[in-house]
């Protein structure tokens, strides 16, 4: 769709040589023609467009119209009269910046830090995911994925978003991941000891958390006009080549300082609609249930209260359940991924934790630590002198440094009998501890 909105403003800029009052309001007339609001098509208020030749004289975002005013300075020229906003969300704690139109927004970054609010302009606009992003591939077990990492101009405009508008949230306690003084442990914690234990995964949730559900986040769960709401998602938002079908769209970025807490808040109407589905279940079946969100994974356990159910009860809750989370997730398209979709009774394990009768770490994840650290040693004491100061060397020590404070903050009392055995020996693993 974008594409065929830049071909379009191609042909309307060719006939532009100098943009005079009557020629702008021939554009905008000739934009609201070819793109009338439609229901089915996720509303044209929500395209962002940009002219060929990069702004030279203005571009176009959506409906609205930029232009370099006399002193050279980017200005925006609204359709509509914005009305000044006085509040946002109720999800808000602590002051945040109230932004009544995309020109305040281009006034708080170049006042407050000295960005250049044209170039800020062109980044909301930009149609290209290379435009400021490099492009870095990893591989995570057996699958490749892209991690797009901002440029230091992209990074500070994002870091701005991050620690003025989103770090102010407060989520719903159901909400772990990416959360300040929330982590994995508080994800799983009312699920220890559950009698059923079901772990899905929302899947491709990154390239599945469009621009669409970023600008309808930024309106109607933050309250920020369509104006502001949409110069944002520009920001943090690129245009990124889908790992299903290969189709370019513009999804949130992997890599991105804001991407983790704006997915989180794409995920709110998805919240209350799951904490209502399942409140009803739990009410009609007398269950005490409880269900976390941690990035892509969703957790939830019931135990029965005052009777005992047939493996064919247990089976129809559990169906009950996944299916109504996948038709909240459908209608929001989003999808689950079936493959790891999970139902445990016996020995359970949710987000590589074990939640059996007390929280533990995983038995695999403990043999194989123990091994690396025994591995590191050997290796120590059997390499050449210089081994130490060399880079592979590093970054054993650091890789495992991340490993052990994991163990540490999971079950301290594991992490003391490796400390306790090695740390004279290769102290250096352990001395951040």
């Amino acid at each position: 769709m974008i594409r065929k909105v830049i071909q379009i403003i191609k042909g309307i800029i060719k006939n532009i040589k100098k943009p005079n009052i009557t020629q702008k309001d021939d554009l905008v007339l000739e934009l609201s023609k070819q793109f009338k609001l439609n229901k089915e098509q996720d509303r044209s208020a929500e395209k962002k467009l940009v002219t060929s030749e990069k702004a030279k004289k203005f571009l176009i975002i959506s409906r609205r119209y930029f232009s370099l005013s006399g002193d050279g300075k980017l200005k925006l020229e609204s359709l509509s009269k914005n009305k000044k906003i006085e509040k946002l969300s109720k999800l808000i704690e602590g002051d945040v910046p109230l932004f009544s139109s995309a020109n305040d927004v281009l006034d708080y970054f170049e006042k407050k830090y000295g960005l250049d609010r044209f170039k800020l302009a062109m980044f909301s606009a930009s149609n290209r995911s290379d435009f400021y992003y490099r492009t870095v591939k990893m591989v995570s077990g057996k699958k490749e994925r892209a991690i797009l990492i901002p440029s230091k101009f992209a990074r500070k405009v994002q870091k701005v978003i991050l620690n003025d508008i989103l770090s102010k949230l407060e989520f719903p306690p159901e909400f772990c991941g990416f959360v300040k003084n929330r982590s994995i442990k508080d994800a799983v914690f009312n699920h220890i000891g559950k009698n059923v234990l079901l772990s899905l995964d929302i899947k491709n949730f990154f390239d599945n958390t469009s621009d669409y559900k970023v600008y309808r986040a930024f309106k109607f769960v933050l309250g920020y006009p369509h104006e502001v709401s949409l110069f944002l998602t520009g920001l943090t938002t690129a245009n990124i080549i889908h790992t299903e079908d290969r189709v370019k769209r513009r999804v949130i970025p992997t890599g991105s300082p804001t991407s983790p807490c704006i997915a989180n808040l794409c995920m709110i109407p998805i919240f209350d609609k799951m904490k209502q589905k399942l409140g009803q279940i739990a009410k009609n079946n007398n269950l005490d249930l409880h269900f976390s969100i941690y990035a892509d994974n969703i957790v939830i356990s019931y135990n029965p209260l005052n009777q005992a159910f047939s493996n064919q009860d247990l089976r129809i809750i559990n169906n009950n359940i996944v299916d109504s989370i996948r038709s909240i997730l459908k209608k929001s398209k989003y999808e689950l991924n079936e493959n790891k979709t999970r139902i445990m009774r016996k020995r359970k394990k949710v987000l590589g934790l074990v939640v059996n009768k007390k929280l533990n770490i995983d038995r695999k994840y403990y043999k194989n630590l123990r091994a690396q650290v025994h591995n590191f040693l050997y290796k120590k004491q059997n390499s050449v002198d210089n081994y130490s100061s060399s880079d592979q060397y590093q970054k054993i020590v650091q890789h495992l440094k991340g490993k052990l404070g994991y163990l540490r903050f999971i079950n301290p009392g594991k992490y003391e009998a490796i400390r306790r055995k090695y740390c004279e020996k290769i102290p250096e693993i352990f001395n951040s501890h």
